[in-house]
């Protein structure tokens, strides 16, 4: 007898075993890669709705200085705003607005000392039917003045008051106390 051993060769009784380990393989990588995909929209959604809204807060952010602006140069303009509509900024994108909102001391929802204006920001997506709003509180001290000069006017003696017209200017001063956003 020979001592000699008999040649076998590997994998000759399991045809096809590779194709199953390569089909498993294959299903394992296209579960991953599904899984990557998914994450990977999740976090482009979660990203585009953090930059909604910061453009909404932004937008909440103009109205409150539109509206001191408007207050501080121009208060008979201010006073002649219509609160109850959205005002559109510049580029006059309909999705983009905000809306200012007065309130009286110690009106509900507002502050007992001190006047509030509310500016909501709001970006709105129609396609993806996205929409984030920001609010912000800003309080404010006004003082509103008239008449020209705070002191009295002395009358020299000899001269008579000619029974003109005084001349009047409004002034009004606006203190900002502080600044809240939701």
């Amino acid at each position: 007898m020979c001592g000699c051993r008999k040649r076998t060769v590997l994998w000759k009784e399991e045809r096809g075993s590779l194709l199953i380990m390569l089909l498993l393989f294959s299903s394992v990588m296209m579960i991953l890669g599904a899984a990557l995909l998914s994450n990977s929209l999740q976090e482009r959604i979660i990203a585009q709705n953090y930059l909604y809204k910061l453009k909404a807060h932004y937008l909440a952010e103009a109205g409150v200085e539109l509206a001191l602006t408007f207050l501080e140069e121009e208060p008979e303009h201010f006073w002649q705003l219509n609160f109850d509509e959205p005002l559109y900024p510049d580029n006059g994108v309909e999705e983009e607005y905000y809306v200012l909102q007065w309130l009286e001391p110690g009106c509900p929802g507002g502050n007992e000392e001190y006047y509030t204006l509310i500016s909501r920001g709001i970006c709105r997506r129609s396609m993806s039917g996205v929409e984030a709003q920001a609010e912000i509180r800003a309080l404010l001290s006004l003082n509103v003045t008239t008449g020209k000069g705070d002191e009295p006017e002395e009358e020299v003696e000899g001269e008579e008051e000619d029974g003109g017209e005084e001349e009047c200017e409004k002034q009004t001063q606006v203190l900002l106390i502080g600044l809240s956003g939701m």
